[in-house]
């Protein structure tokens, strides 16, 4: 969504306090106290950098302060074909890290012709599998079950094992 769709209070604590810290250096230039040259001495920011946010300001008030977001933020840009690739190895290769995961699908990617992709794109599909899926290929059905199951299961060593201690006769003894 556009900044300027949203209220103020629509956006998190910290996104508001950034933008007042940008307001406060913006500032003494908007009541015409410094110029641009004076404050860019001073806090290291580039001239260019403080206009955007003096058009931002004017523009949309704080909101036009506040950082805006990429519309595919938090995507993967991979074909389809490399995203399946890093997931088969991720879940086949447990005791490999993702550096090592990382080389081996650049050399299968060279080999292909195909983008090599960052070792951040990497690191994110990793993240995207869930935890009971790499439970389950790198630990095994009994790991998973025990872990993730609802109902937990008992296993009897020998036959009515389980039946036998449900169905004991509790002796209560009294101590007087």
């Amino acid at each position: 969504m556009q900044n300027e769709q949203l209220p103020l209070t629509a956006y998190s604590e910290e996104q508001r306090q950034a933008a007042v810290k940008k307001y406060k250096i913006i500032a003494p230039y908007l009541i015409n106290e410094k110029t641009l040259t004076v404050i860019t001495e001073e806090t290291g920011i580039a001239k260019r950098t403080l206009r955007y946010w003096i058009r931002d300001y004017k523009q949309l008030g704080l909101k036009g302060l506040i950082r805006k977001t990429r519309s595919d933020d938090g995507k993967i840009h991979l074909e389809p074909e490399i995203v399946v690739l890093v997931e088969q190895l991720i879940l086949k290769n447990k005791r490999n890290s993702l550096t090592s995961i990382h080389r081996m699908i650049c050399e299968q990617c060279q080999k292909k012709g195909w983008q090599e992709p960052s070792y951040y794109q990497v690191y994110k599909i990793s993240q995207s599998l869930s935890p009971s899926l790499k439970k389950l290929a790198h630990d095994g059905q009994k790991a998973y079950n025990n872990q993730y199951d609802l109902i937990h299961r008992r296993e009897a060593s020998y036959p009515n094992e389980i039946w036998q201690a449900d169905h004991t006769p509790y002796r209560h003894y009294s101590f007087k």
